[in-house]
């Protein structure tokens, strides 16, 4: 079995298989923001509670 990265470049050869990738691609997008907006949104409740200042960030 390939691994992910390897299955995509493998497929991106055959145009009927096109649609599945870009969409495993945008769920793999999304995926990772609903992540790092959840992480964030943890780190400035942390920061709350702790009675700290937030110095800056990405968000």
């Amino acid at each position: 079995d390939p691994t992910l990265p390897v299955y995509i470049w493998s497929q991106l050869r055959f145009p009927q298989k096109l649609p599945v990738i870009l969409a495993l691609g945008t769920i793999l997008i999304l995926l990772s923001l609903v992540l790092i907006i959840t992480a964030e949104a943890f780190r400035r409740r942390g920061l709350r509670k702790s009675g700290q200042t937030d110095t800056g960030g990405f968000l």
